[in-house]
């Protein structure tokens, strides 16, 4: 029986491995042994079936179309750990039109991401913090905004489970220190109105500029794209991640959440005001446990 720390370090290894050239083919498998192949084999650790679909390029049915060799074999959680990571993974292998975007957070169960005087350490558990730094390993980038660097100055580096560090993306349009994080084994790119921050900062490696005309965010992902990033894993902060809500550019979005009730604080999206319960955004996806609290993973179904 395959555990989910060996079925982890085969996931990093499949990361690292290309896939055949020319996807013209319906369904692809990943062997212990082989890596990617089109033809099926005894050492199969799972099957991807493309779906055709204009949505998004080269994209795949991240959840019904993700089938297991052995299915009934396969014990519950291994399950749910495949259906969270391996959509990742061929994302990111598949060369999108653009950067794949994720969103990941903790809250309480009315909603609340931090307390009124900004605290949040620690809504979610241990095993979310691990989860967490999958997610890092997974993608090409992590992003945050300038609340959250001033805030918690993250490391954003992969510490608890094995995996490369991804890039970091401080998407932030006020001068920060940011030379302590030439400590850390990873590669940082700023990105900032070109009006506000005209130069690369010391610290960071890579600096992107913007026009806040026309659509920013599309601008910045097709130069993100341009630049080898594939997929992109937002961890905050609520400003960061309410944008990209508003551009309609959240592919997945991840919530865990804690059991415990805040009653004040601060929500993830700042969402414009709603009338009726149809103009709320909805979700395709599904609950897995984590511990004694819930991790929900869904793909955002936006009002046209």
């Amino acid at each position: 029986m395959t555990s989910l720390n060996v079925f982890w370090l085969h996931l990093i290894k499949a990361k690292e491995q290309k896939i055949p050239e020319h996807i013209d083919y319906q369904s692809l498998h990943y062997s212990i042994l082989e890596g990617f192949s089109k033809k099926p084999s005894k050492q199969d650790l799972f099957k991807i079936t493309f779906q055709k679909s204009g949505d998004y390029s080269n994209t795949l049915d991240l959840y019904n179309n993700l089938l297991f060799a052995e299915f009934d074999e396969i014990p519950n959680d291994l399950v749910s750990y495949i259906r969270l990571y391996v959509p990742l993974l061929m994302a990111n292998k598949l060369k999108p039109s653009r950067p794949l975007i994720i969103t990941h957070f903790a809250q309480s169960l009315d909603g609340k991401i931090c307390t009124s005087s900004g605290k949040s350490k620690w809504i979610s558990n241990e095993d979310n913090l691990n989860h967490s730094h999958r997610l890092r390993a997974m993608v090409d980038a992590v992003m945050v905004g300038g609340g959250t660097i001033k805030a918690d100055k993250p490391k954003l580096t992969v510490r608890r489970v094995k995996g490369n560090n991804p890039k970091r993306i401080f998407w932030c349009n006020s001068i920060h220190d940011y030379s302590s994080y030439h400590a850390h084994d990873t590669f940082t790119i700023l990105i900032a109105d070109k009006d506000i921050i005209k130069r690369k900062p010391k610290g960071i490696d890579h600096h992107i500029s913007y026009s806040k005309e026309n659509q920013p965010i599309k601008e910045v992902l097709a130069k993100l794209k341009d630049f080898g990033v594939s997929s992109i894993f937002i961890e905050g902060g609520s400003i960061t991640l309410s944008n990209f809500y508003e551009a309609q550019l959240i592919d997945l979005m991840q919530i865990h959440i804690a059991p415990v009730i805040f009653g004040s604080g601060k929500c993830a999206f700042e969402m414009a005001p709603i009338d009726e319960v149809s103009e709320s955004l909805k979700l395709d996806g599904f609950f897995s446990s984590s511990d004694n609290h819930i991790l929900y993973h869904g793909k955002p179904i936006y009002n046209v």
